[in-house]
């Protein structure tokens, strides 16, 4: 993974009302900069690539220390990534994926777990959303996939609530998307669906 500084992420508007909500939280602390970061899924040699930084207009180098990281949720895959990636291959890029997330440096923040530090990240983040890591190598498990389970048929028989009903070994149903008084006589399972009835 290639880990690349960028501009500034919040307007001073948006700094001054986190620091409001901040204040009502917890004492002392600040938030004091932020910047973006791109997480980039790409052969190391990239790295050397003026094409990246001038596309993501990011600065080369290392990128600088912060307090914590706020990251798209670990284990999704966030709309501007899709989009991102499209542009950076469209520039002949060999990227797999790119995430962008957001460098966050506090003053004076909350012991690490403690109960300042839980409400600190309320006013931080959005956890159905994003996740927080306190360093770089975290940031890596942005790119971790499990393998796709396959699809599987399971005939339902002539009595499908029934066979509905019965324990499905950790596997969600996928449920017809249009309603009908028809039941199917086979409905798709898999592990990677969640089980959303319409």
């Amino acid at each position: 993974m290639i880990a690349i500084d960028g501009q500034t992420a919040l307007s001073p508007f948006r700094v001054d009302r986190i620091n409001a909500a901040l204040a009502a939280q917890v004492r002392d602390c600040r938030l004091r900069d932020t910047r973006h970061v791109y997480f980039v899924a790409a052969d190391p040699g990239t790295a050397d690539d003026p094409r990246l930084y001038e596309t993501l207009q990011a600065a080369p180098g290392a990128p600088r220390p912060a307090t914590l990281w706020i990251v798209p949720r670990l284990g999704t895959r966030s709309p501007w990534s899709s989009k991102a990636t499209d542009i950076l291959r469209g520039c002949g890029l060999p990227v797999q994926r790119v995430e962008r997330g957001m460098a966050i440096e506090l003053e004076r923040p909350p012991a690490t777990g403690s109960a300042g530090w839980q409400a600190m990240l309320q006013a931080l983040h959005d956890p159905m959303t994003q996740s927080v890591v306190t360093s770089l190598a975290e940031a890596a498990r942005l790119f971790d996939a499990g393998a796709p389970a396959s699809l599987e048929t399971v005939a339902l028989g002539d009595d499908p609530h029934a066979a509905l009903a019965r324990p499905t070994g950790g596997s969600a149903w996928r449920w017809p998307t249009t309603r009908s008084p028809t039941w199917p006589t086979a409905i798709a399972r898999s592990d990677a669906i969640p089980a959303t009835p319409s």
